[in-house]
């Protein structure tokens, strides 16, 4: 699954796009902003846990959002944002 920018002034920022044969289509009326291509070094993708581990490059290369001051375990994101759904916190996660 891509990322489909085809609708009117559709705004992408922060994402991660990877191992993806869709990558980015519809783009040419889009907003894009901070979406990151390389491997994102994910804790263990094939378990569903997407949250960056150690040395990724996503870490600390997004753009700050005040629309989005938590990531999806409602840890605030502070300083410089993380590219993806989850603020990197410097210990891993089980899943």
């Amino acid at each position: 699954m891509g990322l489909d920018a085809s609708s009117t002034n559709a705004v992408f920022k922060n994402n991660i796009v990877f191992n993806t044969a869709e990558g980015l289509t519809g783009i040419e009326n889009a907003t894009l902003a901070n979406n990151f291509t390389d491997d994102p070094l994910f804790e263990n993708p094939s378990a569903g846990n997407f949250r960056l581990r150690e040395g990724s490059g996503a870490i600390d290369g997004g753009e700050n959002l005040s629309e989005f001051s938590t990531d999806l375990d409602g840890l605030a994101r502070t300083g410089k944002y993380d590219i993806g759904a989850y603020e990197f916190s410097g210990t891993s996660v089980d899943m």
